[in-house]
């Protein structure tokens, strides 16, 4: 297995990260496990979650991904599981998440993350993610992006998010995430939920 650098981050994660999207739906928890187990021993030590998940996303089955995640990790070596998950965006009607969250701000932020450590049972993740941004995002058909629909103003967010960018302090604090990432015209600017509350 290849490994390489995240980002600009101190984590050296396999070339193939496990997506988990599946468990909880299409996949059972022992399924779930297996495939962790199988992927591990094959040099995988990089795994991808959101609390969205599983999908197709319903209320019934919120959050059972990482509940399936966080019962294999809690019989592993925390160290050596590079641990990436994701909080949901803007509402597209998924009404069963914060009350369809209508924004990335801080209470949104700190109740996810708070949920997704709970779920997975640990006191940090390695990797947190914007699962879509915050305004209209072309997707299922539709490729193109209208700043126009949601009065967006080209250029400042990315400019917003290069400065945040730059800011690399990481810990292992409850709640904080080590490296969050955000990825703007193929560059990854990374930096901790410390810095993204701290600017809302």
């Amino acid at each position: 297995m290849d490994y390489r650098r995240l980002g600009h981050s101190d984590l050296n994660v396999s070339a193939v990260c496990l997506g988990t999207m599946t468990f909880g739906q299409q996949n059972t928890e022992t399924e779930a496990h297996a495939q962790l187990d199988y992927a591990f021993s094959q040099g995988v030590n990089f795994v991808d979650t959101a609390e969205l998940h599983p999908v197709p996303t319903r209320a019934e089955t919120y959050g059972r991904t990482e509940t399936f995640v966080g019962t294999w990790l809690r019989k592993q070596a925390r160290d050596r599981v590079i641990l990436a998950t994701k909080i949901a965006g803007p509402s597209r009607g998924l009404l069963w998440i914060r009350g369809g969250a209508k924004a990335f701000d801080r209470s949104n932020i700190r109740a996810a993350i708070d949920a997704s450590l709970q779920r997975l049972g640990t006191d940090y993740v390695d990797l947190y993610q914007l699962h879509w941004p915050e305004r209209n995002t072309p997707m299922f058909g539709s490729y193109l992006f209208d700043p126009a629909q949601n009065g967006v103003k080209t250029g400042s967010g990315s400019e917003n998010a290069q400065e945040r960018g730059h800011t690399q302090e990481r810990g292992h604090e409850r709640g904080q995430a080590c490296v969050i990432a955000l990825l703007i015209q193929d560059e990854i600017f990374p930096f901790t939920v410390h810095d993204l509350l701290a600017s809302k």
